[in-house]
């Protein structure tokens, strides 16, 4: 069963990411967060490539190890 306090809606069967408390810094700008994934199977590069597809964005390989999609500014 869905947890709407989660961000899963169990009717639309859809997953939405919910705000966190405090959206921006103490300067003001907008918090940023970085998501690490660890996996067997998939090299990094096919792995970037798949999540700027899907969620839209351009993949910079900052290091052979350590890819980042950049999206809005």
């Amino acid at each position: 069963m869905g947890d709407e306090s989660q961000g899963f809606h169990m009717n639309s069967g859809a997953w939405s990411v919910p705000l966190p408390t405090r959206v921006n810094t103490a300067e003001g700008h907008p918090r940023r967060i970085g998501v690490e994934i660890e996996m067997i199977g998939l090299d990094v590069s096919e792995v970037s490539r798949i999540v700027a597809t899907h969620f839209g964005g351009e993949v910079k390989e900052d290091t052979p190890y350590e890819h980042s999609i950049r999206g809005d500014d």
